[in-house]
């Protein structure tokens, strides 16, 4: 046989069916169907029955018009079956598919068509951002390992193991959720990113196991599988489970697209039992990272329809509706060539009710990959720097640049290229004054915010300046204090032993020094005598400095901010724990922490107007002037209450060993990057509305600018930073050689 390496277009040729094709009837859906099973290139085609019809009578001696003239006298009630575009159509399809020889009159040799490399592979290797490998043939290991585990496939395993763990984990997950929300802390880290990836790869590949698994049991075939790289990580798994769709139950193959999410969700459940029951730790927070790997990872990308994944084979299998995302695709792209090149192609013969939900389907599945790919391009422009920009440089021009240049190569062999460029032309044009106008008349205040907390004005924190059990408690949450005024007093028995000691120590030795001075042999004694009574006399003092603060006194005057003060009746308190704090509850002041990429905007809008929005009172924002903002930035954590370690949104990384101290458990904890500190001051009436330890967030709005002035300003900050951030790099790469 020979090889085509394009379609002849002068006459229609002669087609002869591939003898090695398989044909099996499918009666699911609204309309009965045939499958076609091309045992060589592994691949399966769906058809209608009057398209089985057609084609069976293709062996070799007449043409497919001539076939179908057949059908029309067989069927003269529904003729003519097929328009001459249908057929041309048909033609096309089963020469490109290779599920035909054909001849052409004027030659006798039967030929297949050659197939074009497939512009996605060549546009692969542009794109380092999503890769697809392929890497083994599975199919008869998971034949052996198919024995060994049908057991966990069937109804009785899903009754007694997996629903009972799944939803025991939920209910765990649930009841202690503060704490599950806490451990977030760091998960996105750099430093936990390599256990991320690899957590998920290995759960990614029990996934797809299981896949072929369900697959070999009803009878199906896996030849190949492989991994998807995205930023060069495997974040994915996949087999090629296309046999499914001779599978004449549509359960079945709902069954093989649920698997993998059925072992997700399991090992998710597995292991929230692991953490509900662990303390803090290192396997505490392995477990964590497998939760949302295996659960929530499966239930954002592997049960969404509008992805490619299991969730669109099993919603395309329950409509009856094979090829969803492709039927969704024809209806973009004719819109695309509908309004933008001013082509009209009739769009498939879909009933009403297979109209709006392709139509609907195909529009949603269109943006949820623009914003797949946005949020592919940002991550790698963040989190790689220098490289990023290149990988999202190429991937970009893989999306949009490939492409167009195919569009522009092939646009001069059609004959209506001329009215095409026309359209385009016109279509750009609106576009392009519509995006003028857009830009240049339409004003915006753009607004930024900070993560917030309230705190009492003049707010003195009490800390404790020695070790000590707590032995008296002299005040309560909300008593008016002095300055001065004994608030608690501490014991510490060691520290009094020792003070007595020293007592007596001084006495002996101003004993012996008077002694010693009576006698003239003895002045040099007297002399030593007297350098002890001064060093027991230095760490005396020292020691009633530590014995004073045994008794904690108020700093300043104020209302006690304590609500669990009576916990700490004979605790152990170390050096540097806070205890209370004392203000002014009468007034109020709103602490805010800035990220660094906007502390231009807010240092612009000191003494401004700015508003509080507490996350009890969304739609009740206070308005108050803006204090001011600290320009020198720390990674010191000044508002623990705003971090992630107890459920607040800014993430922090424990310190360097080096830099940890023995204070309290904040200071064990840094930010990721260095912020800034804000204040805003509430007035007495606002502050009633009102307690302390409130969070919530600042908002600020610039004046109105035209939304090119933003963009401009947006993008040249951006820049700036991209341009600093580099320049770091290649001064540390230049330090390191």
């Amino acid at each position: 046989m020979e090889t085509a390496q394009s379609l002849p277009t002068e006459e229609p040729p002669v087609l002869k069916l591939r003898r090695d094709l398989l044909f099996s009837f499918q009666n699911e859906g609204e309309e009965p169907c045939y499958l076609i099973e091309d045992p060589v290139n592994e691949q399966y085609f769906r058809i209608g029955w009057l398209e089985h019809e057609l084609i069976r009578q293709l062996d070799g001696t007449i043409q497919l018009p001539e076939a179908l003239e057949r059908l029309n006298h067989i069927y003269p009630e529904q003729a003519p079956l097929l328009t001459d575009v249908e057929i041309k159509t048909l033609t096309y399809w089963l020469m490109h598919s290779q599920l035909a020889y054909f001849q052409m009159p004027e030659r006798k040799t039967w030929q297949l068509f050659n197939l074009p490399e497939n512009p996605q592979n060549k546009t692969q290797w542009w794109n380092p951002l999503f890769v697809k490998i392929n890497l083994v043939s599975p199919d008869e290991w998971l034949r052996k390992l198919l024995k060994k585990t049908q057991w966990m496939l069937g109804w009785n395993f899903f009754w007694i193991v997996w629903l009972p763990m799944v939803i025991s984990g939920l209910y765990l997950l649930a009841a202690d959720s503060d704490r599950l929300i806490s451990a977030a802390t760091g998960l996105l880290s750099i430093h936990n990113a390599f256990y991320l990836i690899i957590i998920w790869a290995i759960t990614k590949i029990v996934h797809e196991i299981f896949h072929g698994l369900v697959c070999k049991k009803y009878g199906g075939h896996i030849h190949e599988a492989g991994v998807f790289l995205v930023l060069l990580a495997p974040i994915g798994g996949y087999v090629n489970a296309s046999s499914v769709w001779r599978f004449p139950n549509k359960w079945q193959r709902i069954h093989v697209s649920l698997a993998g999410m059925f072992v997700d969700l399991l090992i998710a459940g597995i292991f929230a039992w692991v953490w509900a029951n662990t303390e803090q730790g290192a396997l505490n927070f392995f477990a964590y990272n497998v939760i949302l790997t295996a659960g929530l990872g499966t239930i954002l990308f592997n049960a969404n329809p509008l992805m490619r994944f299991d969730g669109y084979f099993i919603l395309s299998d329950i409509l009856n509706i094979p090829n969803l995302y492709v039927a969704g695709q024809k209806y973009t792209q004719y819109l695309t060539k509908r309004y933008l090149q001013g082509q009209f192609e009739p769009l498939p013969a879909w009933t009403t009710t297979q109209k709006w939900i392709i139509k609907t389907y195909g529009i949603l599945a269109l943006w949820w990959r623009i914003l797949i790919m946005i949020g592919i391009l940002v991550t790698a422009n963040l989190m790689m720097h220098g490289v990023g920009v290149i990988m999202a440089t190429m991937g970009l021009f893989s999306w949009l640049g490939m492409p167009l240049i195919r569009f522009v190569k092939t646009l001069h062999k059609q004959p209506e290229a001329g009215s095409i460029v026309k359209h385009l032309l016109l279509v750009l044009s609106g576009t392009t004054i519509a995006l003028l106008l857009i830009l240049t008349q339409i004003n915006w205040s753009p607004r930024w915010n900070a993560p917030a907390v309230l705190e009492y004005a003049d707010n003195g924190f009490v800390h404790t300046q020695t070790n000590g059990f707590v032995k008296y408690i002299a005040v309560k949450n909300g008593d008016f204090v002095e300055a001065g005024s004994i608030l608690l007093e501490l014991e510490n028995q060691e520290l009094t032993a020792e003070l007595k000691q020293l007592e007596l120590q001084l006495k002996i030795h101003q004993q012996k020094r008077q002694q010693y001075l009576l006698k003239e042999n003895l002045l040099s004694a007297a002399q030593v005598e007297q350098e002890k009574f001064l060093d027991t006399q230095h760490k005396y003092r020292k020691i009633v400095q530590e014995v004073s603060y045994l008794t904690i006194k108020a700093p300043i005057s104020g209302y006690v901010i304590a609500e669990d003060l009576k916990m700490l009746e004979g605790a152990y308190l170390t050096k540097g724990k806070e205890i209370l704090s004392i203000g002014d509850i009468q007034r109020m002041e709103v602490r805010f922490s800035i990220d660094q990429q906007d502390i231009d905007y807010f240092r612009a809008h000191e003494n401004k107007k700015a508003y509080f929005y507490s996350h009890g009172r969304v739609f009740q924002p206070v308005e108050a002037t803006l204090n001011k903002v600290n320009p020198a930035g720390s990674k010191e954590i000044a508002h623990p209450s705003l971090t992630a370690l107890v459920g607040g949104e800014i993430n922090i990384r424990p310190k360097p060993a080096n830099e940890k101290t023995e204070m309290n458990t904040d200071s064990q904890y840094e930010y990721l990057e260095p912020r800034f500190n804000g204040l805003m001051r509430l007035s007495h009436e606002q502050s009633h509305h009102f307690k302390a330890g409130e969070t919530g967030r600042v908002v600020i709005e610039s004046t109105p600018q035209a939304l090119w002035e933003i963009i401009y300003f947006k993008l040249d900050r951006y820049f700036r930073i991209l341009k600093a951030r580099t320049e770091q790099m290649l001064n540390q790469q230049n330090v390191g050689h």
